[in-house]
């Protein structure tokens, strides 16, 4: 059975859904990321947040924001 054949649709998933998108349009538009090398040739990435790190780290960042900005 799909989504579109079940009669009734799952709120959580549509709430989670809406939570996410909502997310995406105020807060990560401010968290957009930048990458250049630093004095040692190692890739840093400069969030529009102020945020500086590398790129695992910027992704445990976004991570991070949104988990806070889908808990409410």
């Amino acid at each position: 059975m799909t989504v579109r054949d079940d009669p009734e649709p799952d709120w959580t998933y549509r709430d989670a859904w809406h939570r996410l998108v909502t997310a995406g349009r105020e807060v990560l538009s401010r968290h957009t990321g930048t990458a250049s090398l630093d004095e040692r040739g190692n890739r840093v990435v400069d969030c529009g947040c102020g945020w500086r790190g590398n790129g695992l780290g910027w992704a445990g960042h976004l991570d991070s924001v949104v988990r806070s900005a889908t808990d409410r």
